[in-house]
C-alpha cells in the first residue's frame, strides 16, 4: 500500500541551490534560476506518478522544444534536465537547470538548450490531482535531448532521490 502522506521537499531552495546547478557552471544563470524556487513546501512532482499532486491540463500530444538553430549550425548535440515550481495557479515558474550534457559543454550552450526547453514547459497548464487539494506548490523537472546522439545521459529517474542524495553530498 502506497504511503497516503505527501512528499514535501519542505527545504527546496537549499536542495536546489546544493544540485541544481551544472558540472561547468560557477555561477548562477540569471535568465533561468529565478527567485521562488525554495519560497516554501513543495510537493515532489514525479513524472511517473499518474498526475496525484499535479497533472497538465491538456495532456495532448507533447511536442518537444525546438533545436535552437545555433546550435544545429554548429553541429552541436546534447540534452538537459531544467526543474521548476509548478504555482498553486498551475503555471509552471522559478526554472533551473538541473543536469545538462553536450558534445561542446559550456554554458551557453546550456542556457541556449534550457532557454529552448522552458519556452516549452512555460505554455503549460496544470491542474491539482487528487492527493493535492490544497494546491500546495510542487516541484517537477522535463527532460530534452537535442540531436540523436545525447542519449539519455541527463534524464533524472527518481526527482526525489536525485534532491536527496544532493543533500546529503553537501551535508
Amino acid at each position: 500500500m502506497k504511503n497516503p502522506t505527501p512528499r514535501i521537499c519542505a527545504c527546496l531552495l537549499s536542495l536546489l541551490a546544493l544540485v541544481a546547478v551544472p558540472a561547468f557552471a560557477d555561477e548562477p544563470d540569471a535568465v533561468l534560476e529565478q527567485p521562488g524556487i525554495g519560497a516554501g513546501p513543495a510537493l515532489v512532482v514525479e513524472s511517473n506518478d499518474g498526475g496525484r499532486y499535479w497533472r497538465l491540463e491538456d495532456a495532448g500530444e507533447q511536442r518537444a522544444p525546438a533545436y535552437p538553430r545555433s546550435l544545429v549550425k554548429a553541429g552541436i548535440e546534447g540534452c538537459v534536465t531544467v526543474g521548476y515550481v509548478i504555482k498553486p495557479d498551475g503555471f509552471p515558474d522559478a526554472y533551473r537547470i538541473l543536469r545538462s550534457r553536450a558534445s561542446l559543454p559550456s554554458r551557453n550552450v546550456a542556457r541556449q538548450m534550457a532557454a529552448a526547453l522552458v519556452q516549452m514547459i512555460a505554455q503549460r497548464r496544470y491542474v491539482p490531482g487528487p492527493e493535492n487539494p490544497g494546491r500546495l506548490p510542487g516541484f517537477a523537472a522535463e527532460y530534452a535531448v537535442f540531436g540523436v546522439g545525447a542519449g539519455a545521459q541527463c534524464r533524472i529517474d527518481d526527482l526525489g532521490a536525485f534532491m536527496r542524495a544532493g543533500a546529503e553530498g553537501q551535508s
